[in-house]
């Protein structure tokens, strides 16, 4: 018997609070805009912060940013979520110019309004690394899966929990029971996480419910690290957890307004990029032999396979002699003018057009061949559950997870995509295409 105590700190993606920020927000500007009235204005100051930090700030170790070596690592981070700010500002305030004349004294109240915005960053950023932050959790259970929990929290982090392990032990005496209480009340404990083997272990199940019926949350440690780290953890989930589970919601309205965001994203996208469309077949052209445009058989929603369309970064016939093999870093076959399209993903805008043609949608899982999912199928569990959904131009496993050029990295990525299938709403495809912007501007993930 065994307990254990590890200060982790814990990040999920409540993409829900995102869509509830932007509608506030926009109803305070609205008022704000009609009335005149500066009250509005510093309301609307205040909303802006819970929402970018979540959405541009994803500070994987939440690292104040008061350290120099923090700024260095999310410098960009921060400088593009206050471009952000200040473009929508200008753009608010052109509207307000248009209705009203602002008195020249508020000129200054508006122009210190991103400091407001970053000073706040840096208050969050303080009580989220207090010693005194965080919900505090007794993880119960031990052996592989617990060391494999472990090594997750090591590796990610993540803001929010206070994470203590306790190991039972077989016993006759109540020992375990004893001690379970000690660890739950000494730490004040308000969600208790079980390992899987030990949901039907009767010397634990009476003093979970005493402490259920205190109302103390008591879960499986599969969901607890869906919730955690934002992915689902195939290797140890069981089949009856996702079919009896929550998520999978397939409503008509929700498929609508996907719809409607994949045909305004990919209308808006292609307008866009009409100067690119024009420029890189020149380029291609100039760099090397063959067509500008390169189409390949993916499989798509269903198992339907169809024609995903990519600007040519690779020379001509590059798999005549390899086969269809992963792509690497510096990989021979990219082209000068592929590598530069590959890191900035100007490569995949043709794909704008199997998005208006239904063949893919903005957000989803990405399309992969036929070839690699006979092989996956076998090595990687539940893989076959990603085209329950259209393939992607962008996915929460690209905002999250590097370029894939292996199994593992495939196995990696399905932790992600599977959540995706599972939490799929307009909102969470909003905060992904809010990511993929900054992902995009940064090159990360590309090769």
């Amino acid at each position: 018997m065994g307990y254990s105590s590890d200060k982790s700190d814990y990040y999920h993606e409540r993409y829900f609070r995102y869509g509830v920020y932007c509608l506030i927000q926009l109803v305070v500007l609205f008022v704000w805009i009609t009335q005149g009235n500066l009250f509005y204005f510093d309301l609307a100051n205040l909303l802006w912060a819970p929402m970018l930090l979540r959405v541009f700030m994803q500070d994987e170790k939440r690292m104040p940013i008061f350290s120099f070596a923090s700024f260095k690592q999310h410098g960009f981070n921060i400088l593009f979520t206050t471009a952000i700010f200040c473009a929508t500002l200008i753009g608010t305030l052109s509207v307000y110019s248009y209705f009203f004349e602002p008195a020249p004294e508020n000129w200054m109240r508006y122009a210190i309004s991103p400091f407001i915005v970053f000073g706040l960053h840096m208050g969050y950023q303080s009580i989220i690394k207090s010693e005194h932050s965080g919900i505090p959790v007794l993880i119960i259970g031990a052996g592989a899966e617990i060391s494999a929990f472990k090594q997750a929290v090591y590796q990610y982090r993540a803001p929010g929990y206070h994470i203590h392990y306790f190991e039972p032990t077989p016993t006759e005496n109540g020992e375990n029971d004893e001690a379970l209480q000690q660890a739950v009340y000494l730490n004040k404990v308000r969600k208790i996480v079980i390992a899987s083997g030990y949901l039907k272990d009767k010397s634990t199940q009476n003093p979970l419910l005493q402490f259920r019926v205190q109302g103390i949350e008591v879960m499986g440690i599969t969901r607890f690290y869906e919730q955690v780290f934002g992915k689902i953890w195939v290797e140890s989930i069981q089949q009856n957890d996702l079919i009896f589970g929550g998520g999978f919601r397939r409503e008509t309205l929700i498929a609508m307004i996907k719809r409607f965001i994949d045909l305004s994203a990919a209308c808006l996208g292609l307008l866009l990029s009409a100067p690119i469309f024009l420029i890189l077949p020149v380029l291609i052209k100039l760099d090397s032999k063959g067509p500008v445009f390169y189409q390949q058989e993916r499989i798509g929603e269903k198992g339907w396979p169809f024609k995903i369309l990519k600007f040519r970064s690779m020379h001509q016939d590059a798999e005549s002699k390899t086969g269809a093999v992963w792509a690497t870093e510096d990989d021979p076959r990219v082209t000068r003018v592929g590598k530069v399209m590959r890191k900035t993903r100007l490569d995949e805008l043709p794909q704008l057009i199997n998005i208006l043609r239904g063949e893919m949608s903005f957000v989803g899982p990405r399309p992969e061949r036929q070839v690699f999912i006979t092989s996956l199928e076998k090595k990687v569990p539940y893989y076959a559950l990603r085209h329950a959904v259209k393939p992607g131009l962008t996915g929460w496993a690209q905002v999250r997870y590097r370029y894939g050029s292996s199994v593992e990295d495939a196995l990696e990525k399905h932790h992600y995509d599977l959540y995706y299938v599972k939490h799929l709403s307009p909102l969470f495809d909003l905060s992904i295409i809010f990511s993929t912007i900054r992902v995009v501007c940064i090159g990360k993930g590309a090769r």
